[in-house]
């Protein structure tokens, strides 16, 4: 074999050595593209380089994903404390109160909402819709929220309250944790108020029974 053939067959060696390293550099670096955007959009990581993360830079890329998570776990426990410390009236006064509209409001506003003010000194609507068990228009659902965690006591006081406005008890029911008492006005309307667990809500429930 002569020098000018040898010598091709070198350079031709040497062409091919230079693009295969450059395809496989080409195609590490795309690989480290994607790496890093899913470690930038699921963790909040960046690998930098090819051998990114792998030294300096705050250590390993496993490293900086387990820092994060603990990062995580930590606000998460730190919610958890900060919502626990919260009194009742915290979340009272964090609490939206919702507009009401239509031809519940005259019974919502001047009727329920301040027998439950009476007994609470505040409360807030929370929700409430209409149509309840196919009464009439003026038949709705309503959630109140209240300042403080609702007791058995002030249920009955609740109780007293529309009693005083010409309702009687049908039933009234309390376990340690919550109670329901029903009345009625006559053959006009009906009147449902619970409560469950800490929550400070009173769901109430009033049936227009009558067209008045």
């Amino acid at each position: 074999m002569d020098k000018k053939t040898i010598t091709i067959i070198i350079i031709v060696v040497a062409v091919l050595v230079v693009v295969g390293g450059l395809y496989y550099g080409v195609n590490r670096w795309r690989q480290q593209q994607l790496a890093n955007q899913i470690l930038k959009q699921v963790y909040g990581v960046n690998s930098t380089g090819i051998l990114g993360g792998l030294i300096g830079g705050g250590g390993t890329i496993q490293q900086q994903i387990a820092n994060e998570l603990a990062k995580d776990e930590a606000q998460q426990k730190a919610d958890e404390v900060k919502e626990a410390a919260k009194t009742p009236q915290d979340k009272y006064n964090e609490t939206k109160e919702t507009a009401i509209a239509g031809a519940v409001s005259p019974v919502l506003t001047n009727e329920i909402e301040p027998a439950i003010k009476a007994i609470f000194g505040q409360a807030k609507i929370t929700s409430y819709g209409t149509g309840y068990l196919s009464g009439q228009s003026g038949s709705f659902g309503a959630n109140f929220k209240v300042p403080r965690v609702i007791t058995a006591e002030d249920l009955n006081k609740l109780s007293s309250e529309f009693q005083n406005k010409g309702y009687t008890v049908i039933a009234n029911s309390t376990e340690s944790d919550s109670g329901e008492v029903t009345l009625a006005k006559g053959e006009e309307s009906s009147l449902t108020i619970s409560y469950s667990g800490d929550d400070q809500v009173l769901e109430i429930l009033y049936w227009q029974l009558s067209a008045q």
